[in-house]
């Protein structure tokens, strides 16, 4: 007796490798496969749980982002006596002092005035004392010594992310044809702050060089 010969049928394609498929049960409890069209696969919420992290990060980014913080100029002059290189706390006692004069304290008013010589005209800012002192931060930057007149800063803004406040400056050098006395100079930059949450100072120039970091108390 001779039996039909086998035929071989090809493999079924299993219905989870295939991206076209999916199963739905009937009424009955069969398991049907039908197909899906193309760019319609629907997200299991367990593919979304290794993407919190990542939402959570991009969140504190997005809080941590810079915002701008109100800024005064106080002084900005080119001869800063006694000033270490950097970032340096100061208080208003000190402003007369880096310009070689003294503080004078009248008796009918609580807030310290300068006695310095007035502007020579030469751009730089006589220092000011704000009423509200008690809530500001004065910051002094300097870059040292410099060899001739013509160095100095320019305060282009100020900004804060999170507890730290980032100082931006444009960093004047002279002329490289200039003529000009060889008389050294240290020119300074004194900032206030509102002291608020702050706890770091930063400082840059304009091509985004670190002039100085200030951790404060």
């Amino acid at each position: 007796m001779s039996f039909p010969q086998k035929t071989k049928l090809p493999s079924a394609t299993p219905v989870a490798d295939t991206p076209f498929l999916f199963l739905t049960r009937a009424p009955n409890g069969v398991h049907r496969a039908a197909h899906r069209p193309s760019g319609t696969h629907r997200a299991h919420p367990r593919r979304l749980r290794p993407l919190a992290p990542l939402l959570c990060c991009l969140l504190l980014f997005a809080c941590a982002r810079e915002q701008p913080l109100e800024a005064l100029e106080v002084l900005n002059y080119g001869q800063c006596a006694g000033l270490e290189l950097g970032l340096t706390l100061v208080d208003f006692g000190d402003l007369a002092a880096l310009r070689g004069g003294a503080f004078v304290m009248p008796a009918d008013s609580p807030e310290p005035t300068a006695n310095t010589p007035p502007s020579g005209g030469d751009g730089t800012t006589e220092p000011t004392a704000p009423a509200a002192a008690a809530n500001t931060l004065l910051v002094a930057l300097s870059r040292g010594p410099q060899p001739t007149p013509g160095f100095g800063f320019t305060l282009r803004g100020v900004t804060a992310r999170g507890t730290v406040a980032l100082i931006e400056t444009t960093w004047r050098t002279p002329p490289p044809d200039a003529i000009l006395a060889q008389v050294m100079t240290h020119p300074c930059l004194v900032v206030g702050l509102p002291r608020g949450n702050l706890r770091r100072i930063e400082a840059f120039d304009q091509s985004g060089a670190s002039l100085g970091t200030l951790a404060l108390p």
